[in-house]
């Protein structure tokens, strides 16, 4: 059984109730052009550990095959 499966929230404290799934996120103003025959929503997929009890989410990074969490701030 994984960590995950075990884990409580951070916000709830509720255990086996995380879980990360692939999102499209904006990204942060500054990294991208509009300019030209480019998207026109910049977006990206990233990792995101949410709770299915309370609406804490946290929108991580790939670092290889591995999703990446800052688990200390809770958007």
């Amino acid at each position: 059984m994984s960590k995950l499966a075990t884990a409580p929230c951070p916000n709830c404290g509720m255990p086996g109730t995380l879980s990360i799934t692939m999102k499209l996120t904006a990204k942060p103003l500054g990294t991208f052009s509009l300019s030209g025959q480019q998207m026109k929503v910049p977006a990206e997929e990233r990792p995101v550990l949410g709770c299915s009890n309370c609406p804490y989410e946290v929108v991580g990074r790939l670092d290889g095959a591995h999703a990446v969490f800052d688990v200390g701030s809770a958007s």
